[in-house]
């Protein structure tokens, strides 16, 4: 109820308590009740905060905003350790907002999104390729800084047999070859690792 009412801060306060509840480990009994009162919803709404564009045509927010979307993206990573939660999240519409923050979020906000994502993917086929093509999609669109922790997380996914197979079929390769030809420092290091890794996966995998 507290979530359809009231500030930013507000708002903050009641993910960061729910964050709180369900992010220590051995908290599956709550992370079952967050989700059968239904919490999830309202959560995955908080990452919706508009972004507020200043002079320079940059996406900014107030610092309160930011705090509300990072503790919510916090609070959603938190209850997707449940396999359960995974699914309800991402039909809640949590994938496409979580990594929207990837491009436009604080940093910290960013940093609990990927988390979620990663998370969102664990044992989740169905998740795994809705993450893997959105991603894709994001590396081509999003600005320097965007893209940059999109190679971080796609290099991440590379690790797993399932994530990697599943951003090699969603066309994550050109996407990173041209990150690494003309992205950041940072960005071609991790463009590199993630072709490697998705080479080797696919030469043991046939």
């Amino acid at each position: 109820e507290l979530f359809h009412q009231g500030t930013p801060g507000l708002h903050r306060e009641v993910a960061g308590a729910l964050w709180s509840l369900t992010g220590s480990p051995g908290n599956a009994a709550n992370q079952e009740a967050v989700s059968a009162h239904g919490g999830i919803e309202p959560l995955v709404k908080q990452l919706k905060e508009p972004a507020r564009s200043n002079d320079r045509g940059y996406f900014t927010s107030q610092p309160d905003t930011f705090g509300a979307q990072e503790t919510a993206a916090g609070a959603i990573r938190a209850l997707a350790e449940l396999s359960s939660n995974r699914t309800l999240i991402a039909k809640t519409g949590g994938i496409p907002e979580l990594i929207a923050i990837l491009d436009v979020g604080s940093d910290r906000c960013k940093e609990q999104a990927a988390g979620a994502l990663e998370t969102l993917v664990i044992d989740n086929p169905a998740n795994q390729r809705q993450v893997a093509h959105c991603l894709v999609r994001m590396l081509s669109s999003a600005s320097d800084s965007g893209q940059e922790v999109v190679t971080e997380l796609l290099r991440n996914l590379a690790k797993g047999q399932e994530t990697c197979s599943a951003i090699a079929k969603a066309g994550a390769v050109p996407g990173l070859v041209k990150q690494l030809e003309c992205g950041s420092a940072n960005a071609m290091g991790m463009a590199a690792q993630g072709l490697a890794l998705i080479a080797r996966k696919s030469a043991e995998h046939h």
